[in-house]
This record gives structure tokens, C-alpha cells and sequence, in this order.
């Protein structure tokens, strides 16, 4: 379960790149609307990469608290 955890963290890594590309040329097009929505992405990806990663923290300490 751990790789398929460190797999999901790079897909959302990678979103979060093309999120980050795509508000640039919004940003670039003055189209306000679309970065609101794209940087909302951004957020929200960001907080997902967030809360796996303290899983995975969480999950190590209880299996070292465990052996």
C-alpha cells in the first residue's frame, strides 16, 4: 500500500505542475475567472499531497511504535 500512496503523491505533484502551467498562461490571457478556479486546484491538490504525506508519517511511527 505504501508505493501505490508514493505513486498517488507524484500523480498529484504532477497535477499540481500542470495546474501551475495553466493558471500562468491564464494569468497571461488576463482571464481571472480561470486562475481563480485553477489556483482553487492548486489549493486543494496541495492539501491532498499534505495529508497523505502525514498517513504515511502517522503509519511509520505506528509501526515502529509496534516492533
Amino acid at each position: 500500500m505504501g508505493n501505490m500512496i508514493k505513486n498517488l503523491i507524484i500523480k498529484l505533484y504532477e497535477r499540481k505542475w500542470t495546474e501551475e502551467v495553466l493558471f500562468e498562461m491564464y494569468k497571461a490571457e488576463e482571464s481571472h475567472e480561470l486562475m481563480l478556479i485553477s489556483s482553487g486546484k492548486i489549493i486543494e491538490v496541495e492539501l491532498l499531497i499534505q495529508e497523505l504525506n502525514e498517513f504515511i508519517k502517522n503509519k511509520s511511527k505506528s509501526k515502529k511504535l509496534q516492533q
